[in-house]
């Protein structure tokens, strides 16, 4: 199987050497994040279907405004279903896996460089949803759920249980840990309080920097640089089950033409042009693309033999 010009992962990951017996053909991958250039000239083969919601118009939005809001999905999406041995741009973990899309994720700040996202428990809930009944057997989720102060705009209770019963009907979940340099040791919730909302340590005054990492069955990724050292910007601690590279992955870019406000395939660069990232965002697809490798050999597995 031949690796591209600029691979999307690393060695470290010995992906090439999965690739002699797994490449996540057959495999349906779910995509939680912004928007994604599905018309990549790396991505647009390995296409199942997109759906996109809009937290700003309340509807479907196929071309936002916003040109940045194409990248952070672009690159999470390469990073696990970069179509391989096209001689084109990059290669994902899981090159023949097909993925499903569903963009419901805002740019909530930018801290120390790195760009940090979020959602609306409604946003997610409805995306996988989405993903659920499209079938898919793992779901990346490469951004935040940050909970703090009063719980009045979140919906705790119902995404609790929306992810709980799709972990029950065997869907993996892998989520990126987040880049506040945190511990997540001391979150002892989610806990249910029974007013319809869930709280971090049973407080609504506890910000919670990691909430999926609370919800038993989701794995956390966290960063690790090219010496298998813990990245700066990384969380940590007992919640973290696995990590993985974050800093410096090439994967695939993007383009948006911003006079007509539509994809093109030359504007304003070649769509082969790979670009390298980093983040707890860029740790988590590389785990979600080698579940997918190890999925379409062992199919029947349930999310935690899959986490074992």
């Amino acid at each position: 199987f031949k690796i591209d010009e600029f691979a999307a992962i690393t060695p470290k990951i010995q992906a090439n050497q999965a690739w002699n017996d797994t490449t996540g053909a057959g495999v349906k991958v779910g995509v939680i994040d912004e928007y994604c250039q599905i018309t990549h000239e790396d991505l647009v083969e390995n296409l199942g279907e997109v759906v996109y919601y809009s937290d700003l118009d309340h509807g479907y939005n196929l071309y936002p405004s916003d040109d940045s809001q194409y990248k952070h999905g672009s690159w999470v999406t390469g990073l696990i279903s970069a179509k391989g041995d096209n001689n084109k741009g990059v290669i994902g973990v899981a090159p023949n896996s097909k993925f499903y899309f569903a963009s419901n994720v805002k740019l909530l700040s930018t801290e120390t460089g790195l760009e940090q996202r979020t959602s609306a428990s409604s946003q997610v809930i409805n995306a996988i949803n989405f993903l659920v009944s499209k079938g898919v057997k793992v779901i990346n989720m490469s951004f935040g759920y940050y909970v703090s102060g009063s719980p009045s705009t979140y919906n705790q209770e119902l995404l609790y249980t929306t992810i709980s019963n799709a972990i029950t009907g065997k869907i993996t979940f892998i989520e990126a840990s987040g880049n506040d340099n945190v511990d997540v040791s001391s979150y002892y919730g989610p806990v249910m309080a029974g007013d319809g909302y869930v709280y971090c340590n049973g407080t609504n005054t506890t910000p919670c920097h990691d909430y999926f990492s609370l919800i038993p069955g989701v794995i956390s990724v966290s960063s690790v640089n090219n010496t298998d050292r813990r990245s700066g910007f990384s969380n940590y601690g007992r919640r973290i089950d696995l990590s993985a590279p974050g800093e410096d992955i090439v994967t695939t870019s993007y383009n948006f033409n911003q006079l007509t406000g539509t994809l093109s395939p030359t504007y304003p660069i070649p769509t082969s042009n790979p670009r390298s990232v980093f983040g707890t965002s860029f740790s988590a697809p590389i785990v979600t693309g080698a579940v997918a490798l190890l999925l379409e050999l062992k199919p029947d597995l349930t999310p935690a033999q899959v986490r074992d």
